[in-house]
Protein backbone atom coordinates (compact mmCIF):
# COMPACT_ATOMS: atom_id res chain seq x y z
CA UNK A 1 0.00 0.00 0.00
CA UNK A 2 1.35 3.43 -0.69
CA UNK A 3 2.13 5.32 2.49
CA UNK A 4 2.97 8.91 1.32
CA UNK A 5 -0.47 10.40 2.07
CA UNK A 6 0.99 12.15 5.62
CA UNK A 7 -2.28 12.28 7.88
CA UNK A 8 -4.55 10.12 5.99
CA UNK A 9 -7.20 8.43 8.17
CA UNK A 10 -6.37 5.01 9.53
CA UNK A 11 -8.28 2.45 8.37
CA UNK A 12 -10.06 -0.65 10.64
CA UNK A 13 -10.14 -3.17 8.02
CA UNK A 14 -12.39 -5.69 10.48
CA UNK A 15 -14.94 -3.06 10.86
CA UNK A 16 -14.68 -2.40 7.27
CA UNK A 17 -15.48 -6.14 6.48
CA UNK A 18 -18.00 -6.49 9.17
CA UNK A 19 -20.36 -3.21 7.76
CA UNK A 20 -23.32 -3.80 7.41
CA UNK A 21 -24.25 -2.26 3.58
CA UNK A 22 -20.95 -1.42 2.45
CA UNK A 23 -21.86 1.83 0.63
CA UNK A 24 -19.83 4.22 2.37
CA UNK A 25 -15.91 4.98 1.43
CA UNK A 26 -15.83 7.92 3.95
CA UNK A 27 -13.97 6.65 6.32
CA UNK A 28 -10.72 4.74 4.58
CA UNK A 29 -9.32 8.19 4.14
CA UNK A 30 -8.87 11.61 5.47
CA UNK A 31 -12.27 13.10 4.75
CA UNK A 32 -11.35 16.50 4.90
CA UNK A 33 -8.29 15.63 2.36
CA UNK A 34 -11.36 14.14 -0.15
CA UNK A 35 -13.18 18.21 0.40
CA UNK A 36 -9.72 20.26 -0.24
CA UNK A 37 -9.29 17.85 -3.25
CA UNK A 38 -12.82 18.74 -4.31
CA UNK A 39 -12.41 22.41 -3.87
CA UNK A 40 -15.93 22.74 -2.70
CA UNK A 41 -17.16 26.35 -1.10
CA UNK A 42 -19.56 28.08 0.50
CA UNK A 43 -22.94 28.44 -2.19
CA UNK A 44 -22.07 25.53 -4.16
CA UNK A 45 -24.64 22.80 -5.77
CA UNK A 46 -23.19 19.57 -4.78
CA UNK A 47 -24.19 16.25 -6.39
CA UNK A 48 -23.71 13.33 -4.71
CA UNK A 49 -24.97 10.27 -7.19
CA UNK A 50 -25.11 6.84 -4.83
CA UNK A 51 -24.90 8.36 -1.81
CA UNK A 52 -25.09 5.57 0.39
CA UNK A 53 -25.42 6.44 4.11
CA UNK A 54 -24.91 9.97 3.30
CA UNK A 55 -21.47 10.70 5.19
CA UNK A 56 -19.96 13.05 1.99
CA UNK A 57 -23.38 14.49 1.44
CA UNK A 58 -23.73 15.73 4.97
CA UNK A 59 -20.13 16.76 5.44
CA UNK A 60 -20.86 19.10 1.95
CA UNK A 61 -23.80 20.41 3.49
CA UNK A 62 -21.72 21.80 6.13
CA UNK A 63 -19.41 23.43 3.70
CA UNK A 64 -21.88 25.39 1.20
CA UNK A 65 -23.77 26.62 4.01
CA UNK A 66 -27.55 27.73 3.80
CA UNK A 67 -26.48 29.70 0.63
CA UNK A 68 -25.67 26.23 -1.18
CA UNK A 69 -27.69 23.16 -1.70
CA UNK A 70 -26.46 19.30 -1.72
CA UNK A 71 -28.84 16.64 -3.84
CA UNK A 72 -28.13 13.01 -2.42
CA UNK A 73 -29.56 10.17 -4.99
CA UNK A 74 -29.70 6.71 -3.72
CA UNK A 75 -31.97 3.71 -5.64
CA UNK A 76 -32.03 2.49 -1.44
CA UNK A 77 -35.29 3.90 -0.09
CA UNK A 78 -34.02 2.57 3.24
CA UNK A 79 -30.72 4.40 3.03
CA UNK A 80 -32.69 7.80 1.89
CA UNK A 81 -34.66 7.45 4.88
CA UNK A 82 -31.89 7.23 7.44
CA UNK A 83 -29.76 9.69 6.01
CA UNK A 84 -33.22 12.41 5.67
CA UNK A 85 -33.72 11.22 10.01
CA UNK A 86 -29.82 11.89 10.64
CA UNK A 87 -30.13 15.64 8.47
CA UNK A 88 -33.36 16.38 10.22
CA UNK A 89 -31.47 15.27 13.71
CA UNK A 90 -28.84 17.42 12.95
CA UNK A 91 -30.94 20.51 11.85
CA UNK A 92 -29.10 20.16 8.47
CA UNK A 93 -31.63 22.16 6.18
CA UNK A 94 -29.68 22.73 2.49
CA UNK A 95 -30.13 18.87 2.29
CA UNK A 96 -32.17 17.16 -0.86
CA UNK A 97 -32.44 13.45 -0.60
CA UNK A 98 -34.24 11.65 -3.35
CA UNK A 99 -34.86 7.90 -3.68
CA UNK A 100 -33.86 7.80 -7.19
CA UNK A 101 -31.72 5.32 -9.89
CA UNK A 102 -28.58 7.23 -11.02
CA UNK A 103 -28.45 5.31 -14.68
CA UNK A 104 -31.99 7.39 -15.12
CA UNK A 105 -32.56 10.79 -16.06
CA UNK A 106 -31.46 13.01 -13.07
CA UNK A 107 -34.32 14.86 -11.44
CA UNK A 108 -31.69 18.37 -11.16
CA UNK A 109 -31.77 21.26 -13.56
CA UNK A 110 -29.22 21.96 -15.99
CA UNK A 111 -26.32 23.74 -15.37
CA UNK A 112 -26.83 23.87 -12.04
CA UNK A 113 -24.43 21.61 -10.39
CA UNK A 114 -20.89 22.76 -9.19
CA UNK A 115 -19.49 19.74 -7.95
CA UNK A 116 -20.80 15.76 -8.81
CA UNK A 117 -19.52 13.05 -6.78
CA UNK A 118 -19.62 9.58 -7.38
CA UNK A 119 -17.55 7.19 -4.55
CA UNK A 120 -17.49 4.09 -4.49
CA UNK A 121 -20.28 3.22 -7.05
CA UNK A 122 -18.80 3.41 -10.49
CA UNK A 123 -17.70 0.03 -10.39
CA UNK A 124 -21.38 -1.82 -9.56
CA UNK A 125 -23.14 0.26 -12.79
CA UNK A 126 -23.04 -1.35 -16.37
CA UNK A 127 -20.69 1.03 -17.95
CA UNK A 128 -21.59 -0.41 -21.16
CA UNK A 129 -25.06 -0.12 -21.20
CA UNK A 130 -25.82 2.69 -18.82
CA UNK A 131 -22.00 4.67 -19.41
CA UNK A 132 -24.05 6.94 -21.89
CA UNK A 133 -27.07 7.18 -19.71
CA UNK A 134 -25.29 8.29 -16.75
CA UNK A 135 -22.65 10.57 -17.99
CA UNK A 136 -24.98 12.23 -20.46
CA UNK A 137 -27.00 13.19 -17.34
CA UNK A 138 -24.52 14.46 -15.41
CA UNK A 139 -22.99 16.20 -18.43
CA UNK A 140 -26.44 18.23 -18.51
CA UNK A 141 -26.15 18.93 -14.80
CA UNK A 142 -22.92 20.07 -14.35
CA UNK A 143 -22.25 23.66 -14.90
CA UNK A 144 -19.67 24.40 -17.34
CA UNK A 145 -16.78 24.92 -14.96
CA UNK A 146 -17.97 22.34 -13.11
CA UNK A 147 -16.19 19.52 -11.69
CA UNK A 148 -16.87 15.78 -11.87
CA UNK A 149 -14.87 13.64 -9.25
CA UNK A 150 -15.16 10.06 -8.89
CA UNK A 151 -13.55 7.83 -6.09
CA UNK A 152 -12.66 4.45 -6.76
CA UNK A 153 -11.09 1.65 -5.44
CA UNK A 154 -7.59 0.66 -6.53
CA UNK A 155 -7.46 -2.24 -9.23
CA UNK A 156 -5.45 -4.15 -6.46
CA UNK A 157 -6.16 -7.44 -4.46
CA UNK A 158 -7.57 -5.77 -1.04
CA UNK A 159 -8.92 -7.93 1.94
CA UNK A 160 -12.33 -5.98 1.48
CA UNK A 161 -14.19 -3.93 -1.08
CA UNK A 162 -15.24 -5.71 -4.64
CA UNK A 163 -13.68 -8.49 -6.53
CA UNK A 164 -10.74 -7.57 -8.95
CA UNK A 165 -12.44 -8.33 -11.75
CA UNK A 166 -14.97 -5.28 -11.10
CA UNK A 167 -12.53 -2.42 -10.27
CA UNK A 168 -11.53 -0.18 -12.56
CA UNK A 169 -8.41 1.48 -13.34
CA UNK A 170 -7.79 5.40 -13.53
CA UNK A 171 -7.04 4.99 -17.12
CA UNK A 172 -10.02 2.96 -17.91
CA UNK A 173 -12.03 5.52 -15.94
CA UNK A 174 -10.41 8.11 -18.18
CA UNK A 175 -10.94 6.33 -21.45
CA UNK A 176 -14.68 6.07 -20.66
CA UNK A 177 -15.67 9.86 -19.91
CA UNK A 178 -13.75 10.93 -22.84
CA UNK A 179 -16.03 8.77 -24.80
CA UNK A 180 -18.92 11.18 -23.26
CA UNK A 181 -17.14 14.22 -23.32
CA UNK A 182 -14.78 14.47 -20.12
CA UNK A 183 -11.32 15.71 -19.36
CA UNK A 184 -9.77 14.49 -16.84
CA UNK A 185 -7.93 17.26 -14.73
CA UNK A 186 -6.21 15.44 -11.63
CA UNK A 187 -5.97 12.39 -10.15
CA UNK A 188 -5.22 12.13 -6.49
CA UNK A 189 -3.81 8.69 -4.40
CA UNK A 190 -5.80 7.82 -1.09
CA UNK A 191 -4.06 4.84 -0.37
CA UNK A 192 -6.66 1.98 -0.69
CA UNK A 193 -8.89 4.26 -3.52
CA UNK A 194 -8.09 6.92 -6.00
CA UNK A 195 -9.79 10.16 -6.89
CA UNK A 196 -10.26 11.17 -10.76
CA UNK A 197 -11.26 14.46 -11.27
CA UNK A 198 -13.06 15.53 -15.06
CA UNK A 199 -14.61 18.36 -16.46
CA UNK A 200 -16.34 19.57 -19.59
CA UNK A 201 -14.11 19.18 -22.33
CA UNK A 202 -13.44 22.42 -24.06
CA UNK A 203 -14.58 23.06 -27.58
CA UNK A 204 -11.44 23.45 -30.15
Amino acid sequence: MNNDMGNRWSLNIDELKGRRHGKSSYHMHDPQHVFRELKLKEGDHFLDLGCGRGDYALHASGIVGDSGRVYALDKSKALVDGLTERADSEGVNNLFNVVSDITSPLPIDDNSVDVCFMATVLHIIGLAKDGKALFGEIYRVLKTDGQLAIINCKKEVQPFGPPLYMRLSPAEVEDTLKQHGFEKTSIVDFGYNYMINFQKQKAT
